[in-house]
């Protein structure tokens, strides 16, 4: 059994430093998870591109897992990042605002009528 790194979005496996690869059998061999999941982290990857392919010579038996929670890798949502604390201070008036917008409205729906 090989332990080989897929990129599904591009649909590649990892060959070398810079090089990737469409043909399985040409892929580099990491020999444990582990390492591929080091492989991906250090090198700056997206961890949500990536997964590992339990691959045997007879390729029905590949296995194919995404580098997730059972690797130890707490994972993001895809957010936003986080803002500072001060720009959220004044969320609950923004949300509550609602009545700000309709006054609005009234007084310039009086104006246009004087």
């Amino acid at each position: 059994m090989r332990t080989i790194l897929y990129n599904k979005v591009s649909r590649v496996y990892f060959q070398g430093v810079a090089d990737w690869t469409k043909v399985l059998a040409q892929a580099f061999d990491f020999k444990w998870p582990e390492r591929v999941v080091r492989f991906v982290l250090a090198a700056g990857l997206h961890v949500s591109d990536m997964e590992i392919v339990f691959a045997f010579d007879d390729e029905r038996y590949n296995i194919e897992l995404p580098i997730d929670e059972r690797f130890g890798i707490k994972l993001e949502s895809r957010r936003e990042p986080d803002l500072p604390d001060r720009v959220w201070a004044d969320l609950p008036v923004l949300v509550n605002a609602r009545h700000l917008q309709t006054r609005s409205v009234r007084a310039s729906t009086s104006e246009s009528n004087a």
